[in-house]
């Protein structure tokens, strides 16, 4: 017994070695992508005007784009560049700070969140860390985007509903309205798609031996959902009253539910994300020794696994039946992907040449994805 402990924990601290050169690989470049990286149009061009003409104007809370009333995003992200500027100066080089706290807040969350889910088990939580960063993480953790800071609080929301389920208490609630909330302004509705399903599900993945009743764990939920809209609604109201009854419509209806039953933007094929997806986890897809653990997951499924799997799948069935689509809309799930794969990689049978070949993946994927844009501009 004692001999498999040791055993244990020397695998647990040749993985965290792993994981902090992983870690220290990723923050060199992002410090590099900090100084080096210019503002890339539509998209990260287009924020940062908005956050500069909130800064010009001194008007926080209704945003603005070429001097009209910008409603296709909520501000939290335009507020936070603003804070930034304010303590470091009106650089782009500032403003890129921020991605990169925020994706050290995935990672950390990440972490959080498979120990939660496997308390006993210490090489998940740190393979999970590794197995999130994947090449497409490396490049969107460097922009100023709403898909990674979204990706936070719906691990923290997730992190939030496993306690409740676990012991219910007031502090899980509280904790899961604060991410519903900030979900909320930082990319509107899209936060309920991730969180609701898991939470309607909760008897799927909920230990059976957890006094739970359905009237409690409403309650824990609607009071949540209770807490996020107040935090919403304390920008919306006031900004709508603001702007006017057009700027109104618009943050209230046609670019959240709007969105949803029918997109006037971004129209895609119902079958646009298997490639996304695809490319997104080509490394792991790729890894024979995925494919030779991948079905401990089914043998018998276990709670932590029904959990992760009730927020990617109905998710994903959402997002495929909405029109609208961006491969970015998919990052959020990374994390659940890299949670339960290193879950199945607990129990994998390494042979000679699989860590080289994952390697050589992760490396030839990243220099198509850092290159083959420049390499397409200049033909």
């Amino acid at each position: 017994m004692a001999l498999d402990q040791l055993h244990s924990n020397s695998q647990a601290g040749s993985t965290d070695r792993y994981l902090a050169a992983a870690l220290g690989l990723w923050i060199a470049a992002g410090i590099v992508f900090i100084f080096t990286l210019p503002l890339l149009p539509i998209d990260e061009t287009r924020y940062v005007t908005v956050a500069w003409e909130m800064r010009q104007s001194g008007h926080w809370l209704l945003p603005t784009l070429n001097g009209e009333p910008y409603s296709h995003k909520p501000p939290l992200l335009m507020w936070l560049i603003n804070l930034a500027w304010s303590v470091g100066g009106t650089e782009v080089g500032v403003a890129r700070v921020i991605p990169l706290i925020i994706t050290v807040g995935v990672l950390g969350l990440t972490y959080r969140l498979a120990r939660e889910l496997f308390p006993s088990d210490r090489e998940t939580p740190s393979l999970a860390v590794m197995l999130t960063l994947v090449p497409v993480f490396y490049v969107y953790g460097s922009l100023l985007m709403f898909d990674q800071m979204l990706a936070l609080w719906i691990l923290l929301g997730l992190i939030a509903l496993w306690r409740a389920a676990q012991a219910p208490s007031w502090k899980s609630g509280l904790l899961l309205g604060f991410a519903i909330g900030v979900g909320l302004l930082t990319k509107g509705p899209v936060i309920l798609l991730h969180l609701l399903p898991p939470a309607l599900l909760v008897r799927f993945w909920k230990a059976p031996e957890i006094a739970l009743t359905r009237r409690q764990w409403s309650s824990t939920i609607i009071a949540a959902v209770a807490i996020g809209a107040a935090t919403i609604l304390a920008w919306a109201i006031p900004a709508a009253i603001v702007g006017g009854p057009e700027f109104a419509h618009m943050i209230f209806w046609r670019q959240s539910a709007g969105r949803m039953v029918q997109s006037f933007s971004h129209r895609q094929p119902f079958w646009f994300y298997v490639p996304v997806l695809l490319v997104i986890l080509g490394p792991l897809l790729a890894w024979p020794p995925l494919w030779r653990s991948v079905a401990t997951l089914w043998k018998p499924l276990t709670r932590p696994v029904i959990f992760i799997l009730s927020w990617i799948v109905p998710a994903l069935v959402a997002f495929t039946a909405f029109s609208g689509k961006q491969p970015h809309y998919i990052l959020p799930f990374l994390p659940g992907f890299a949670i339960l794969a290193a879950h199945a990689l607990k129990g994998a049978t390494t042979r000679k040449g699989d860590a080289i070949g994952l390697i050589a993946l992760f490396a030839i994927l990243f220099l198509v994805l850092a290159f083959g844009p420049i390499i397409a501009g200049a033909a």
